[in-house]
């Protein structure tokens, strides 16, 4: 019995922490073999690959205006310090700090890089370097983006708040989170319109009292996912510019009301569809879709790109214009909104 006890902490230390602390604590035994832990460090050699980070949305966590709306309303700084920001010096040095996710949170541990590829000789000769696998599965990715909030948050639920590594999961997907997201170090996703457009699609079905559109997905997570703010907006409007609505839905994952909380997960679900039904304007018009990223009570303070995206507007004829045969008009996703 001893001999097994001996072996299982000779196991566990052998393992060490996690890569990732999915937001429940700083990230640990994160050292670099060239003593500092800012991305600049790192640019001299892989110039492309900063570069290529520096537009990120990893390179942005801490400092995009989204996130800094909302712990500028609210003390939830600290939760969100180590997702953001995860490195334990981030919490006190406020240039380190504006790097948010930056290089060393993914590729250093024990004073040795971390490749996702097998390193080469010449990589070998000028640090320390090993081969972790670990980098190109999307259990990685699920390091940040699977978690449940701490139970003093306001919003903590027992359901996780992110869950994208769950649906992937649960969607039998052999393509990784990486194989979609990753280019090159530029990570893409819900702030990419034309990754999102690629990733739904649409049929409309007009009758002369309806607008009947049915929205799908085949990523192998929900759209929209991530942050729980994340909604699409669909809406029906007689005005191109959509100011004035006669109908509208949410598609969303978390709705708010007293509090924001999961009663109904209305998203487009993974590999799957919705249908969504309004009257018809008489005099015709347009239905929109739109990507809205943050708490609604932000967004009068942030510029409008940071509000929402457009993926889809499709024209609703007028009445007056006769319908072919009888039949529904139908209509097909476009490449680009109008």
């Amino acid at each position: 019995m001893n001999r097994l006890v001996v072996c299982f902490a000779v196991l566990a230390a052998c393992v060490g922490p996690p890569l990732l602390e999915h937001g429940l604590r700083p990230l640990r035994d994160v050292s670099s073999p060239f003593g500092g832990l800012s991305a600049s460090h790192c640019h001299d050699c892989h110039a492309d690959e900063h570069t290529a980070w520096a537009d990120s949305r990893h390179a942005q966590s801490w400092t995009n205006e989204i996130f800094r709306a909302s712990v500028r309303t609210s003390d939830q700084a600290g939760w969100c310090r180590d997702c953001h920001a995860p490195l334990p010096e981030q919490a006190s040095n406020a240039a380190l700090r504006s790097e948010g996710v930056t290089c060393v949170v993914c590729h250093a541990r024990g004073g040795e890089l971390l490749s996702a590829t097998v390193p080469s000789e010449e990589a070998k000769s000028r640090h320390p370097i090993r081969y972790e696998p670990a980098l190109s599965g999307s259990e990685f990715c699920g390091g940040c983006h699977q978690f449940n909030l701490r139970p003093d948050h306001p919003m903590a639920s027992p359901e996780a708040v992110q869950e994208t590594l769950s649906e992937w999961q649960s969607s039998g997907a052999t393509e990784t989170c990486q194989s979609c997201h990753v280019q090159g170090h530029r990570f893409v996703g819900a702030h990419e319109p034309s990754f999102v457009r690629d990733a739904v699609q649409f049929s409309t079905e007009l009758t002369r009292d309806s607008v009947r559109v049915t929205l799908s997905t085949t990523t192998p997570h929900r759209v929209p996912t991530g942050d729980p703010f994340r909604r699409l907006v669909w809406k029906v409007c007689t005005d191109i510019d959509c100011e004035a609505a006669t109908a509208k839905r949410i598609l969303a994952r978390f709705h708010e009301g007293p509090e924001w909380h999961l009663a109904a997960d209305t998203s487009l679900p993974s590999k799957g569809s919705r249908t969504l039904t309004a009257a018809r304007p008489p005099e015709g018009g347009w239905w929109t879709l739109e990507l809205h990223f943050g708490d609604p009570i932000l967004e009068a303070g942030l510029a409008p790109e940071d509000v929402s995206t457009l993926l889809f507007r499709e024209r609703i004829p007028p009445l007056e214009q006769p319908e072919r045969d009888g039949e529904p008009e139908e209509n097909h996703r476009p490449n680009e909104p109008e």
